[in-house]
């Protein structure tokens, strides 16, 4: 056995036998002392310091220092019960609001998808150079799908078509449920087994076959009652019978079809899936995503050049051109909320360390009155490294006590938290205070404590023992260099605070702006419902046409309906549907413009208060036909100069030779960030899934009941979703930029706190370390303005120096907000003056009130104090 394993050995076992050991060695030295006795002249020496070095061969005697360390500083804290408080208090505040921050980012970004092996899972797009002015990557069409499904890099690959609804009858009410058309080995690809059933068979996704349906976990459990004979059983969707073949498990989350194509405005998640059947029709449509799995081994460097390779020979759009773009599955999932989760934890690490930095300036404070206990020590032999030890282990209980109380204040705030973030969040499931949560609560804890404590335990560990002992405790520690040092953690944390409130400025401006952004239509008392009709019995245009018109008949009938409209994609829903405007035969090159296409019945336009600029509006008439109203932006940007009236033009893919017969007003078609949009409104020619629109002073809660039962007798196999007003739609495109404006701004508005806080701290201090020297210039003849001027002096200049040098990097720093502005530049002169002068203002009044208590020193009073 090795040495140290045999001595490491011996100490454990000595610790069971301690306080026999301690008798039997006061004994030995008893018995040598006796037999030194007798030995004239001769001295012993000292008691304590042979056992300690007896101690030492079988104790753990650094581990024994240190547990010394942490009960002797416990009494500290214990007697310093105020300031502990206010430490502890504070810390947790800052800890609790980081906890609660990391806890949504290691939820969102950072834990691994819950399939098998989820490094292996990919998300594939398209990237055309000449169409990334516009699109920055491209969905995949059904035809890259079946290719690449031949890759020797894959051990799978699956395709999503999201964003549809389908009618659920037979089983109660009618419901209007989300639904995502998948292949059917996506279950397969992700490594998932449903809890009941098999699953899709392997022909589900083919012609023929393509009636089965795979239920959520929630949907089955709310809909079906947990029934565990679902599976075999046949369901009405959109009017035609589908065999439910699995059960997902409670577990599984399949994020939302949006978060898989870059869509920065996600929609609902499936409530349960379908087989997407590839036809001839829709063979070179782009809009699905793929989702892959690479084979073990493969690297995605060799996955993208075999995919390239398979792309290049596709006739689909673009494709010669195109390339590869191959991103981790989880990464694609929340790539719409990355940089602003990231920035959210900046902050709310910035106002941590902005808590440091105040409770070290109170700390320093708190050094100055027992520097002479600190003398004492050292004169009976302390070392400074024992000191400095004893006083960071003391700051770091106070940052685990801190961080305990955090966790708690994390725990008890976490539900607000999720309750204030958007619908479209992805991953929110994984959101949760599990044990890697924890673990950085306490590294965050015992690094806030370090932090808090490391300049004022070096501070005490580094006083003269002699000159402390000689000063007295009104005067210790004064010192230039000590003044200087809280002056630079004042400038500090003014610098911190500035950075966050010209971050938190930006951003309510541009939410601001955006906000009152024109929308172009009426958004006041207009009412939304989508609806989806039963395939089976609407397979034919006729019978959609027939529908859509008698129903839009009927909802205008309804007392307090004043006009019925309907559209295929809502304003501001983000429903891009871009399509190429070509003008003359279609060619090769790119398109004139992408515009984004919507179908929309006549009434649409006096519903919503579009106003017409020339030509005519779409009438009953121009179903079928080639005509269409296109917007201001579309007509300046593919005919400048001329009149839009009359002229014709192509679109690649579907319907061909559009006629212009109006031009109307500018509108922010897909949402208020992507500007007046060039729109190409085509006649509404009915369709399974659109939007009925109404203009009505009623609330919804009215109106719905009379709605329901006015489409039920147009067709009661219809399902009528609860109404949404246009308000509604216009809050929940801004709902994202809201969350993270309101974290920003609680974050900003509790640094400008601290700032303050620290600044009177500091000039506090000052005024009570020079309260003799104040009195002694005013027995001298100094005014009371000259005595505020100089304390004023004191305080405010470390915090302009911070407060510039704040600027400086709040310049640099702006530009990463750059993507998420609206309206406004990253150096906008305007919120940068702002918040100089605000934090000018608040240090200036930070100052002037101890400077204040200072020009009220009695001069008698002063003199006569130690």
């Amino acid at each position: 056995m090795p040495e140290w394993t045999t001595a490491l050995w011996l100490r454990l076992k000595a610790l069971r036998r301690r306080h026999a050991l301690d008798r039997d060695l006061r004994d030995e030295l008893e018995f040598h002392r006796a037999m030194r006795a007798e030995q004239p002249g001769y001295r012993f020496g000292n008691d304590v310091l042979a056992q300690e070095a007896s101690r030492e061969l079988w104790t753990f005697a650094g581990l024994e220092s240190v547990l010394r360390d942490v009960r002797y500083a416990g009494r500290q804290i214990r007697r310093s019960s105020g300031f502990a408080a206010v430490a502890i208090l504070t810390l947790a505040l800052g800890l609790g609001a980081t906890t609660a921050i990391f806890s949504v980012v290691n939820g969102v970004l950072l834990q691994p998808l819950a399939y098998r092996n989820p490094k292996q899972l990919v998300a594939l797009e398209l990237y055309v150079p000449k169409l990334a002015k516009t699109f920055p990557t491209l969905p995949i069409a059904p035809a890259d799908f079946l290719a690449w499904s031949q890759a020797k890099t894959l051990a799978g690959i699956a395709e999503v078509d999201g964003g549809e609804q389908v009618n659920l009858t037979g089983a109660g009410r009618p419901a209007l449920l989300d639904a995502d058309g998948v292949s059917a080995n996506l279950f397969r690809v992700l490594g998932v087994t449903p809890e009941l059933g098999p699953g899709f068979s392997q022909h589900a996704d083919q012609a023929g076959y393509g009636h089965e349906v795979v239920l959520t976990n929630a949907l089955w459990r709310s809909r079906f009652h947990a029934d565990a004979g679902i599976v075999g059983r046949g369901i009405a969707l959109n009017g035609a019978s589908y065999t439910v073949v699995g059960v997902l498990p409670a577990a599984f989350h399949f994020p939302a079809f949006d978060n898989l194509i870059r869509m920065q405005m996600p929609g609902p998640k499936a409530a349960l899936f379908v087989p997407f059947v590839i036809t001839q029709e829709n063979l070179h449509g782009n809009g699905l995503a793929a989702i892959a799995r690479l084979k073990p081994g493969v690297s995605e460097a060799e996955a993208v050049a075999e995919l390239n390779s398979i792309v290049q020979r596709e006739p689909n759009l673009g494709a010669a051109h195109a390339t590869t773009i191959l991103t981790p599955l989880r990464s694609m999932i929340a790539h719409a909320w990355r940089r602003a989760l990231w920035m959210l934890l900046a902050a709310v690490l910035a106002v941590l360390l902005l808590i440091c930095v105040n409770l070290a300036n109170l700390a320093l404070t708190r050094a100055s009155a027992r520097q002479p206990e600190a003398a004492i020590r050292s004169a009976l032999g302390a070392s400074r490294g024992r000191l400095l030890r004893q006083a960071l282990i003391e700051s770091l209980l106070l940052g685990l006590a801190g961080g305990a109380l955090g966790v708690a204040l994390a725990a008890g705030g976490f539900q607000a938290l999720l309750a204030l973030a958007p619908a479209g969040m992805p991953r929110t499931a994984n959101i949760h205070l599990g044990g890697t949560v924890l673990l950085v609560t306490l590294g965050a804890s015992l690094l806030a404590g370090l932090l808090a404590g490391v300049l004022p335990a070096w501070r005490m560990a580094q006083g003269n023992p002699q000159e402390a002992l000689r000063a007295s405790s009104a005067r210790a520690g004064e010192s230039g260099a000590r003044l200087r040092l809280r002056g630079l953690l004042v400038g500090g944390g003014t610098a911190l605070s500035t950075v966050l409130l010209i971050g938190a400025g930006l951003l309510l401006t541009s939410f601001t702006r955006l906000a009152n952004a024109p929308t172009g239509f009426a958004v006041e008392q207009v009412l939304t419902a989508n609806l989806q009709l039963p395939t089976a019995d609407y397979g034919n245009g006729a019978q959609k046409r027939a529908f859509w018109n008698k129903a839009m008949a009927e909802a205008a009938k309804l007392p307090g309906v004043q006009a019925a409209a309907a559209t295929t994609f809502l304003p501001l829903s983000g429903t891009i549907n871009d399509n190429g405007v070509w003008t003359g035969a279609p060619a090769p090159g790119p398109p004139r413009l992408f515009a984004s296409y919507r179908p929309v019945s006549p009434e649409f336009f006096h519903l919503l208060g579009i106003s017409l600029i020339e030509g005519r509006e779409l009438t009953a008439a121009d179903a079928g036909s080639d005509a269409v109203v296109i917007s201001q932006a579309a007509a300046q940007e593919i005919w400048p100069g001329l009149d839009p009236i009359g002229q014709r033009f192509d679109v690649r893919r579907g319907f061909t030779g559009y006629r212009v017969v109006g031009v109307v007003a500018n509108t922010r078609a897909v949402s208020l960030a992507a500007g007046l949009s060039a729109v190409i409104y085509q006649p509404f020619k009915g369709y399974l899934s659109s939007s009925l629109l109404l203009r009505t002073a009623l609330p919804a809660a009215t109106i719905a009941p009379e709605l329901r039962r006015a489409l039920a007798e147009v067709d009661q196999g219809v399902a009528v979703p609860p109404l949404r007003s246009m308000g509604a739609i216009v809050a929940a495109s801004l709902a994202p930029r809201r969350f993270g404006l309101l974290l920003m701004a609680l974050f900003a508005g509790a640094a400008l706190l601290l700032a303050c806080l620290g600044i009177y701290g500091v000039v506090s201090y000052s005024v009570v370390q020079r309260k003799r020297e104040v009195g002694m210039r005013m027995a001298l003849g100094a005014q009371r303005g000259a005595v505020v001027r100089m304390m004023i002096g004191q305080g405010i200049r470390p915090a302009l120096i911070g407060l510039g040098v704040g600027l400086l990097a709040a310049a640099g720093l702006a530009r990463v907000l750059a993507s998420v502005l609206y309206g406004v530049a990253p150096d906008d002169p305007r919120t940068f003056a702002a918040v100089a002068a605000m934090l000018a203002a608040v240090a200036l009044l930070s100052c002037w009130v101890p400077a204040g208590r200072a020009a009220r020193v009695d001069p008698a009073v002063a003199l006569r104090q130690d």
